[in-house]
């Protein structure tokens, strides 16, 4: 699958800005604190990621970012991403932030704050989120504290009219809620994912009790049905296999049946990755009744060991024209471990396009196990321009 990385925020309606007040910003208000600082983030480092790139990528990146210009920025961005150029993207906020007065050695000190600061420092975020450089994430997420600072809200700015709410994307205040998991006290991350359910709890209750449209509410109820998935998620990585397990099956409770469907699909891949096989054969029965998944049969022989059967499911899938990048990289993984290496490589690389950074790393590793170091950079050359001709 893509990675996905939400770029609209400068579009955002006025109800998606909700958010409860806190007690910092209320306080300064009733004294009267406004054009005081909070908040003063900055760069960690300014050194720009070395990866390769094809020509379109580089024209995209020089068109785009010669300048500070949000709109031409912003698109820049889109088109990186979509390209999956996801490090020359990181480089670009690098560049930019830096332009805009939040380079390195400015965190701690005073510093302008915009929505299109923060929607910048939101994309940011995701993208290092999605490139793993979970230390350089915490570090300059820590000036932004607990999200919670008086110049993170409209109301606090006297020439924001009567808007109100946060300034801060919701996106980051996911990723500033799962983040702690990496860290050295990861538990940290369930309190603070406790505290966002809790928040976004409150924007409902209040678009309900003021006879909101029902698509606010609907769409601030999808937002905590990502929290609630965030929770299920993250106490999995912790170990809490278990409560993890009856967290999904809550939500799945009040979920559509596409919805439903999905974490039936989710909760036993779970249960394969963790040797529970009762449970997984339970959940692969729930599952057959309503839908027959060969991807799900898939991988209960990939837990078995069992690499041709599984390899026998994943073509079904592929010949039923139902495609996904995560069937195609079962199936060249298949291969691979029934010591086809060479098909590995050739299937991955003609049939994955647009692959994201986890599928792009596994086309590299089979490259080492399987070709020479000039057949290898050949191969990832051809793959990187490839994959940008396919997204024009």
């Amino acid at each position: 699958m893509q990675t996905k990385i939400s770029t609209d925020n400068s579009d955002q309606v006025d109800y998606l800005s909700l958010w409860p007040e806190p007690t910092r910003l209320k306080k300064a208000l009733e004294e009267k604190r406004r054009g005081v600082c909070f908040t003063m983030p900055g760069l960690k480092s300014d050194k720009l990621l070395n990866v390769p790139i094809s020509d379109e990528a580089e024209q995209c990146y020089d068109h785009h970012f010669s300048r500070v210009d949000v709109e031409l920025n912003t698109q820049g961005l889109i088109n990186l991403i979509d390209m999956c150029h996801l490090e020359l993207a990181l480089n670009a906020t690098t560049v930019l932030l830096a332009k805009m007065g939040h380079g390195v050695g400015k965190a701690g000190k005073p510093t302008t704050i915009t929505p299109t600061h923060l929607q910048l420092w939101g994309i940011r975020f995701q993208l290092l989120m999605a490139l793993k450089l979970y230390s350089v994430l915490a570090d300059e997420l820590l000036p932004f504290e607990e999200l919670d600072a008086p110049d993170l809200f409209y109301q606090y700015y006297s020439d924001s009219g009567d808007k109100t709410g946060s300034l801060v994307t919701f996106q980051t205040r996911l990723i500033h809620a799962e983040v702690l998991r990496f860290g050295s006290s990861p538990w940290k991350a369930i309190e603070r994912i406790k505290r966002l359910e809790s928040d976004v709890d409150k924007v409902i209750a209040l678009l309900c009790t003021t006879d909101a449209p029902e698509e606010h509410i609907t769409a601030w109820k999808s937002r905590l049905s990502v929290v609630q998935m965030m929770y299920a998620r993250v106490l999995f990585f912790l170990g809490e296999y278990m409560l993890s397990l009856n967290t999904f099956h809550n939500i799945m409770q009040s979920s559509s049946d596409d919805k439903a469907m999905a974490l039936l699909e989710g909760m036993c891949r779970m249960a394969l990755s963790v040797g529970d096989e009762k449970a997984a054969n339970k959940l692969l029965d729930d599952t057959t009744k309503s839908s027959t998944s060969p991807l799900l049969k898939a991988f209960r022989s990939l837990f078995l060991g069992a690499f041709v059967h599984a390899q026998e499911y994943l073509q079904k899938k592929s010949q039923s024209g139902l495609d996904s990048d995560p069937a195609l990289n079962s199936l060249a993984i298949c291969l691979l471990y029934s010591g086809k290496v060479t098909e590995a490589v050739d299937f991955y690389a003609k049939n994955i396009q647009l692959p994201s950074e986890p599928l792009h790393a596994n086309l590299k590793a089979m490259l080492e196990l399987g070709c020479s170091t000039a057949e290898k950079s050949t191969l990832l050359e051809d793959f990187i321009k490839g994959r940008a001709e396919k997204s024009n």
